[in-house]
């Protein structure tokens, strides 16, 4: 009967060979006996990874070590669109401790978004422990105002998603709000078969991405689409009752209500509110971002479009952009991350 082969296990001594150092100058690096350059653990880590060394994580941390600190702190909405905020600055975290070259570390902070001063307090604070800031929220002066003071200590501001501070705050990283707008009218002229009423939610008149996607959605319906009408707009705060209730009135006031656009934030009363309706599949529904309950709806056909942001390269992109304006000033603008459009076949 053949014996199994054992398999040798990989040594310092492996390691040191195909990096092409002394075993006793790995072995002093692992063990932090001894400063050496990066430039050094950066060979004994590629080395290590290419023979299978069982200690690659503590090669790994060491090098590490020696890395500089980047501190990036980012501000999220607390209350609206909960399942988006909570997954995206989960992305957000994975993508700074991510990087390679640093020790990333995330600080991500939650707060509501209609507290123009809670918000301008809260970018102060962060200020004052990272390096560099991102934020969802509402355009106001107070905002504006804590941008600009942030702005002369050294902290640059991004805005994500929906812009703020504009003139102020560093750059913008996020979809064009605008063609998200249009897109959403092309969609529902081309899908419309009858004329009728057409509605757009917003989350507030101060949100700058709101505001952009309603603009873009009704000019391209005036332009497309002149045997529909665009009604008042609906201002729903983010609560899901709110946007419930506010969507059984529309229902029962418009009995030829042919599409809502639901261009703020979450959709989940919306949906909830057609989905009970007798015209579940009649109502051409837009809704935004790609949530567990957003696609659950698209996959029924009660959603017709959903107007997605891919997070990963969005997370990315930021990422990269705060880290360059802590090397130069000036010059970022406007970063504009292209939206996908899902539909019910897509999935």
């Amino acid at each position: 009967m053949r014996k199994a082969k054992m398999t040798k296990r990989v040594t310092v001594k492996d390691v040191a060979k195909q990096a092409g150092l002394s075993a006793t100058t790995v072995d002093r690096a692992l063990n932090g006996r001894f400063k050496v350059r990066p430039e050094t653990l950066r060979r004994i880590a590629e080395a290590a990874q290419a023979v299978g060394f069982h200690g690659q994580r503590l090669v790994e941390e060491r090098l590490r070590e020696d890395l500089p600190v980047c501190k990036l702190g980012f501000l999220l909405l607390d209350g609206a669109h909960f399942s988006f905020n909570r997954g995206l600055g989960a992305r957000i975290e994975h993508e700074v401790r991510s990087l390679t070259d640093a020790r990333g570390q995330a600080v991500v902070r939650y707060v509501p978004w209609a507290d123009a001063g809670a918000i301008a307090k809260r970018l102060l604070e962060l200020g004052e422990s990272v390096q560099a800031i991102a934020a969802i929220c509402i355009d106001h002066p107070l905002v504006t105002s804590a941008v600009a003071t942030l702005k002369t200590q050294g902290v640059p501001v991004f805005s994500l998603l929906s812009d703020f501070a504009a003139g102020v705050r560093e750059g913008y990283v996020g979809l064009n709000n605008r063609k998200a707008g249009r897109a959403g009218g092309w969609f529902v002229a081309r899908m419309a078969t009858r004329p009728g009423k057409v509605s757009v939610m917003v989350g507030s008149n101060r949100f700058h991405g709101h505001e952009m996607r309603e603009i873009g959605f009704r000019s391209l319906l005036r332009e497309r689409a002149p045997h529909l009408e665009v009604i008042d707009t609906v201002v729903n705060p983010g609560s899901e009752a709110a946007a419930y209730d506010a969507t059984k009135a529309l229902l029962a006031r418009y009995p030829d209500l042919v599409a809502i656009n639901v261009a703020g934030f979450g959709p989940e009363g919306v949906i909830e509110a057609v989905r009970e309706s007798s015209k579940a599949r009649e109502i051409i529904l837009i809704c935004n971002e790609a949530t567990a309950e957003s696609t659950e709806a698209l996959a029924e056909e009660v959603v017709t479009l959903v107007i997605d942001t891919p997070l990963d390269p969005m997370c990315r992109d930021v990422v990269t952009l705060m880290r360059e304006s802590l090397q130069s000033s000036g010059g970022q603008g406007q970063h504009f991350i292209q939206f996908n459009l899902l539909t019910p076949e897509s999935l």
